[in-house]
């Protein structure tokens, strides 16, 4: 890892988001038990037996997810570590996201569903953005092993996170929509999962993100067990027992089933030993084509993202032969220490050395041009950007090459090489490369 020196700042602030994501789990722990709540997930899940709901096990995943901002809030309070970008540019979108968890728990198990559809679609939001700032691939490994896993830890977490809330989202709404009286169609979830289904490929393909696509066909396949012969989704035997034991408006609305489970669940009534909706054979075949739809997609943006790795390999390991075979040839000297009978005869006619009209570029300098090379065949690399060298290191306007696609210039380091470079052929210090990149 680069030696990094952070301010007393970035540590508090690190302090603050491992606080709030500590007093996030604590909530949750509080609400699933049941307490300063009248309801539990589990109670709303088996009233409201929409098709985009997972069976109960699958909800376990939440455990991993809160292990991985565990991690997360855990690492952003090192001093080594709570510096570097990936934690800067994140903290505002983990805090706020533990916060919406929080408040999403509190309205959706008091039965403010709307409140709670808005809440979680705000914390959807600061998953995605947190995404967008991690900016990272699983194939990219440009940035060293030691960069490379802080960076996958705390992408994890946020993918994952990505991934489940996604699904939630649409639950959220499915759940909405059967309060306010409609139940939404077997052919109505098989287009939400459809949409989730290419968001999902989409990131595999892009970003090879693995984190992503298992969670997504984890979700699929607690859909498909829900839907099971074996399930009880949608059973009276799982909703009946919970309307007596908890009070909950889709019980006592006096709707007919689906809508509605008063009358169902009247112990005189037949039904009330039976299931109330059948199961979906379409929503099963969906899921099974989705799970193998992102499966092939997290192979070939694997494939491609090592392609994309090896072709920018290759553009620097041929940076040094190609930049110095494009330098005019009335710039380039013999190597230093090889031809230095040569010199003279130029700076006797005023051609070459520190007074003459084209310096000399030696080794040295022909290094500093193939260093130029490989810190932004490294850049372009790390952000999918497309490598262009559009030229070699020229003294005598101090332009230095930049990454074609963004314009990014070249990272401090290089560039004070390049300067000391000028400084010992003596010309100018200054060097036109604008901000590290």
């Amino acid at each position: 890892l680069p030696a990094l020196h952070p301010s007393m700042s970035d540590v508090l602030e690190g302090v603050a988001v491992l606080v709030v994501f500590v007093a996030s789990v604590v909530v949750n722990g509080l609400v699933s038990a049941g307490v300063g709540v009248p309801l539990t997930n589990v109670e709303v899940a088996a009233t409201h037996p929409v098709f985009l709901l997972p069976a109960g096990f699958t909800f376990a995943v939440w455990g991993v997810i809160y292990l991985l901002f565990l991690a997360y809030a855990v690492m952003g309070v090192v001093p080594r570590l709570a510096r570097m970008p990936v934690f800067k540019d994140t903290r505002p979108y983990a805090a706020a996201g533990f916060v919406a968890n929080a408040s999403w728990l509190y309205f959706f198990n008091n039965q403010y569903f709307w409140i709670a559809f808005i809440v979680i679609v705000a914390y959807l939001w600061t998953l995605v953005r947190g995404l967008q700032a991690i900016g990272f691939t699983f194939t990219d490994v440009s940035a060293g092993c030691g960069d490379y896993a802080v960076r996958l830890s705390v992408h994890a977490a946020f993918s994952a996170a990505t991934a489940w809330v996604s699904v939630a989202t649409m639950l959220q709404l499915e759940i909405n929509l059967l309060e306010e009286g409609y139940f939404s169609s077997a052919d109505l979830t098989a287009a939400i999962l459809a949409l989730l289904g290419i968001a999902a490929c989409a990131r595999a393909v892009d970003a090879a993100d693995v984190a992503y696509a298992a969670v997504t066909a984890w979700a699929l396949f607690g859909i498909i067990s829900n839907q099971g012969a074996d399930s009880t989704w949608g059973c009276a035997s799982a909703i009946c027992p919970t309307c007596l034991e908890s009070d909950q408006r889709i019980c006592s609305n006096g709707r007919e089933a689906p809508l509605g489970w008063q009358l169902t669940c009247d112990p005189s009534n037949s039904l009330s030993s039976g299931c109330l909706i059948d199961k979906s054979n379409q929503i099963i075949g969906l899921c099974q084509f989705l799970i193998g739809a992102v499966a092939v997609s997290l192979v070939s943006g694997v494939l491609r993202g090592l392609l994309l790795t090896r072709s920018a390999d290759a553009v620097q390991r041929g940076g040094n032969a190609s930049a110095y075979m494009s330098m005019d040839p009335k710039e380039v000297g013999p190597l230093e220490g090889s031809g230095r009978s040569d010199d003279r005869r130029r700076s006797s006619r005023g051609e070459g050395g520190p007074s003459g009209v084209g310096p000399r570029l030696d080794f040295k300098a022909r290094s500093v041009t193939h260093g130029l090379r490989s810190a932004h065949g490294a850049h372009a690399s790390r952000h999918g950007h497309v490598f262009t060298f559009d030229g070699v290191l020229s003294f005598g306007s101090h332009s230095l090459s930049h990454c074609a696609f963004c314009g990014c210039a070249l990272a401090a380091a290089t560039a004070g090489a390049a300067r000391a470079q000028c400084r010992r052929l003596g010309r100018p210090a200054a060097v036109d490369g604008g901000q590290g990149g």
